[in-house]
């Protein structure tokens, strides 16, 4: 009976041992898997925005993104006003007040993530 019992908790523990890593590896891959879809549509949007508003500048300002987001999406002044201070939060990386299109891409990642 003891020879059964050790081994019974010594499968139970090799199980546990090697089902717990797996078990990451498979959630880590599902979740970057995800990533990757979103950043496909960061990407259009960005795309998108830029083809909109730029007009053929390489920057981007707060005003561009309010006019943006009232005239597509329909907001009002507040709202259009919070998501492009967010944006210029989250995306600017060198203080000018304006955004590339990479700066943009990485503030929409923030902001659907």
């Amino acid at each position: 009976m003891k020879g059964y019992l050790r081994t019974v908790v010594l499968m139970y523990s090799m199980c546990c041992v090697f089902s717990l890593p797996l078990h990451r590896l498979i959630r880590r891959n599902v979740t970057n898997e995800k990533k990757n879809d979103t950043d496909f549509h960061v990407d259009v949007l960005a795309d998108h925005i830029f083809e909109t508003v730029a007009r053929g500048r390489g920057q981007i300002t707060h005003d561009d993104i309010v006019d943006y987001y009232k005239r597509e999406w329909g907001y009002d002044d507040y709202r259009a006003s919070e998501i492009s201070f967010r944006y210029l939060l989250w995306g600017d990386r060198n203080g000018d007040h304006e955004l590339t299109k990479d700066e943009l891409k990485t503030a929409l990642r923030n902001h659907y993530n």
